[in-house]
């Protein structure tokens, strides 16, 4: 346990979150996704962040960045890869959750329709990949934890 989850009930990582929610007897947790250009030196940069909430309490679990490119094509389907790898982040969360016992869901859909958006961006990225002539097995955007 963290120093600010042990004196001021601050989760600072996933345990604590749900140590904490089970201890208030919430149940209920929601995978947040939180996406959007943010201006960063000279450029505009996408990002795309998993939290949880649960009551008044959040918690940030980790971060999608793709830094833009030129190519206003290749910046799309980026973006479109960067947003499968937060909303796959998000599910895996949400499974976690559940095999603990609590109630999960990701914003206001349910597992089945996240992972339903999941195959939609896989097609989306292989049709698009496949006209532009783009290797998508490789990764255009960096994961950082919190």
């Amino acid at each position: 346990m963290s120093l600010l989850y042990t004196l001021f009930r601050i989760p600072r990582n996933f345990d604590e979150f749900v140590d904490m929610t089970k201890k208030k007897d919430h149940g209920s947790i929601t995978v947040t996704i939180d996406a959007g250009d943010v201006a960063e030196s000279l450029s505009l940069n996408y990002h795309c962040i998993v939290g949880l909430r649960t009551g008044t309490k959040t918690m940030e679990l980790a971060e999608f960045v793709h830094y833009r490119s030129g190519n206003p094509e290749r910046t799309h389907l980026a973006i479109q890869q960067t947003e499968r790898a937060c909303l796959q982040e998000a599910v895996e969360t949400a499974e976690r959750l559940q095999s603990l016992g609590l109630e999960a869901k990701i914003g206001p859909k349910s597992i089945g329709q996240a992972k339903e958006d999941i195959a939609a961006y896989d097609a989306y990225i292989e049709h698009a990949g496949s006209r532009l002539g783009i290797n998508i097995g490789q990764a255009v955007y960096i994961r950082t934890s919190k």
